[in-house]
């Protein structure tokens, strides 16, 4: 199974599983269901999802599960001004400046908190052995980024309220980092 096979099973897993309940238990119904094949299986380390729900933000996320403010891949598309989509060294027409690039994508999670959004986006990128932790948090802010920030754009379009936190959850390293 490819890395970016993998990514996809562990977002499927991050939108179907109910973190209030047995994770095993659920993945054995998927399995019984036919919604993961025996050689998917194989590939999921069901210890990440149960060492996520023991995190600040796995804890965070089931309280927001109890409590029905827990949402996930909510798809969108954002008008962007064309001149932001481009560096900053090239030149647009004028006719160009004016123009708007739609962007498109399907936001992981977000918890609608009292006065606030807290977004979360699941990463399962594999960190690289010759690189520290540290790291390895900060290329994964700079590779994701421009992501985020249209998906904080997005779901503040959309709800109309800010959005306070905005965290990926790196799976290879059981942690989470603020953007």
């Amino acid at each position: 199974m490819s890395g970016a096979a993998r990514g996809t099973l562990y977002h499927w897993l991050f939108e179907h599983f109910d973190f209030t309940c047995d994770l095993r238990a659920q993945l054995s119904s998927f399995m019984q269901q036919e919604l993961i094949s025996t050689e998917e299986r194989k590939r999921i380390r069901i210890a990440d999802f149960e060492y996520f729900v023991q995190t600040p933000l796995g804890k965070k996320v089931k309280q927001a599960q109890e409590e029905g403010t827990y949402h996930r891949e909510m798809p969108f598309i954002l008008g962007v001004p064309a001149k932001e989509m481009i560096e900053n060294d090239k030149k647009l027409s004028e006719k160009d400046e004016n123009e708007y690039v739609s962007v498109q994508g399907v936001i992981d999670a977000w918890i609608d908190g009292e006065d606030y959004i807290t977004l979360i986006d699941f990463k399962t990128d594999k960190k690289p052995e010759d690189m520290t932790d540290e790291e390895f948090k900060e290329l994964l802010k700079k590779r994701y980024l421009v992501q985020l920030s249209y998906y904080k754009r997005a779901l503040m379009q959309m709800t109309k309220r800010p959005v306070k936190e905005a965290c990926i959850y790196a799976v290879s390293l059981g942690q989470t980092i603020f953007c």
